[in-house]
């Protein structure tokens, strides 16, 4: 890092409740004399440590307002940029074929076996945001690698004879990239739990309701766009699934403008922040 003119780091949504892994990706900072920037980061319940790190960091950028807000609880500036997956993804929605109602995992496996539960009930399309791990850099990523790839390939037989578990069976219903953009892309309504899954379907146009995350992240994002919670339904909702279809497997007008809106700002915005990122970095090599 050193030998780098800057280091920045993609933060996500891994800074929050004092995460002991999320700790460890701030403490970059102390291993380095080079201008440190957080990005694409949603903050939330975290202790004074915590706060004295991201302190030191050249410029911090939230992706969200709840995440600013939090740091100006500590007297630390920060930007709002959007979220990077709305920066230039093809979107080709206007040739949209409306096909099935989806419902995605959780980042919580319990309710993601949840979810998988209702999906099969209501007799409706499952689809986890789980990477297919054709790449992998550790022990552990190998051990997912393996087990996608068995379960993926020899799921369905083995259930002929065997009732698999949720954390086997998942994998059978895993995508590629290209696919799983193209499904979200085309759906009559989505139901997620997952945040990058209803940045894509913001992205897409493609109707959806959210179930709260981890972190306020959804309910942020959509006040920061202009939809208020209208959007974001309760486990218990999804009891009422033939309810759910019929009121949300469209966009107001309005809704449809201030997405656009959304979208074309977090644009400029991106570009802005990396712009900036560039220039600290040029000034403090001029410096130096």
């Amino acid at each position: 890092m050193n030998e780098a003119d800057g280091v920045v780091i993609n933060a996500e949504g891994t800074i929050h409740d004092d995460s002991e892994y999320a700790y460890s990706l701030l403490e970059i900072v102390n291993y380095t004399n080079k201008p440190c920037f957080l990005i694409n980061m949603t903050y939330q319940n975290n202790s004074e440590k915590f706060s004295k790190l991201v302190s030191r960091f050249s410029k911090v950028y939230v992706r969200e307002t709840f995440s600013k807000k939090e740091l100006e609880k500590d007297n630390i500036e920060s930007v709002v940029v959007p979220d990077m997956t709305f920066y230039k993804l093809k979107k080709d929605y206007l040739e949209r074929e409306k096909k099935e109602v989806y419902i995605t995992d959780s980042h919580d496996i319990k309710k993601s076996e949840q979810l998988y539960n209702i999906a099969k009930k209501n007799e409706i399309v499952f689809l986890p945001i789980i990477a297919p791990f054709i790449k992998y850099s550790s022990l552990h990523g190998f051990s997912k690698l393996l087990k996608y790839k068995f379960f993926n390939n020899y799921g369905i037989f083995i259930e002929k004879f065997v009732k698999l578990k949720y954390k086997y069976k998942r994998f059978l219903f895993v995508k590629k990239e290209e696919d799983l953009l193209e499904e979200i892309k085309n759906c009559n309504l989505l139901i997620s739990a997952r945040f990058h899954a209803i940045c894509l379907s913001l992205h897409f146009s493609a109707p959806f309701v959210a179930i709260s995350s981890n972190t306020f992240k959804i309910e942020s994002l959509l006040n920061d766009i202009g939809l208020g919670d209208k959007r974001i339904i309760n486990f218990e909702d999804l009891n009422h699934f033939e309810k759910i279809k019929s009121v949300y497997n469209y966009f107001e007008e309005d809704e449809i403008t201030k997405i656009n809106e959304y979208i074309v700002n977090a644009n400029q915005k991106i570009e802005l922040m990396f712009d900036e990122i560039n220039l600290i970095i040029e000034l403090a090599n001029i410096k130096s």
